[in-house]
């Protein structure tokens, strides 16, 4: 709250002293900057002045924890949350925790894949669908939970201990799939020489 000098003499977390019959401009700006949309009104006797505001972004922290035992942390895991506009990346620490992420309220759904398991840990191959509001944060159709300490909503994301086989590179499953197809035709032409033989010699 400003005077017409623009002067700041009242502030949200600042009550101050009562304001005398004077015209005033309200102000959602640093002190001494004329140029910031205002509200101008002038006090005669007792006045009243209600002022919302509309939360345009929400804080989001990743929680990363064993499947398991899920009070378990896990730090190591990496992540990238994205939608059309946005795309942030963070890794979890020891605690299990990311860095905190400022998303954007938006309509459209952000998407929040982990790229890196921790290691010894199964990757997690499903993305996240989160939704974010001025209203709060969601995920995967059930509310986040705002922590008080960190200030944001944390989105809890388990991992299985365990490793996954290699789909390319290595000795995979498709390797052994071959090698087993390979010697299953192998006992079949086998089995039809003999048979050969056998009516042969009869």
């Amino acid at each position: 709250l400003f005077d017409k000098a623009y002067t700041a003499v009242r502030t949200t977390d600042n009550q101050g002293t009562a304001l005398s019959e004077s015209e005033y401009v309200l102000l959602d700006a640093e002190a001494g900057d004329p140029e910031a949309p205002g509200v101008g009104f002038k006090i005669q006797g007792d006045t009243t002045i209600t002022v919302t505001n509309t939360r345009n972004n929400q804080k989001i922290v990743v929680y990363k924890t064993d499947d398991s035992t899920p009070a378990t942390p896990l730090g190591g895991a990496q992540f990238t949350v994205n939608n059309e506009t946005i795309t942030s990346s963070s890794e979890s620490e020891s605690l299990g925790y990311t860095e905190v992420i400022t998303l954007p309220v938006s309509t459209t759904l952000y998407s929040l894949v982990e790229t890196q398991a921790p290691s010894g840990y199964i990757p997690q191959t499903s993305e996240v669908q989160v939704t974010v509001s001025a209203d709060g944060v969601s995920y995967d159709n059930q509310a986040a939970e705002f922590d008080d300490e960190l200030k944001a909503y944390k989105i809890i994301v388990t991992n299985k201990a365990g490793t996954e086989l290699p789909e390319t590179g290595g000795i995979g499953t498709d390797v052994f799939a071959a090698v087993g197809g390979v010697m299953a035709l192998f006992a079949g032409a086998v089995l039809m020489l003999r048979r050969r033989r056998k009516a042969f010699d009869a």
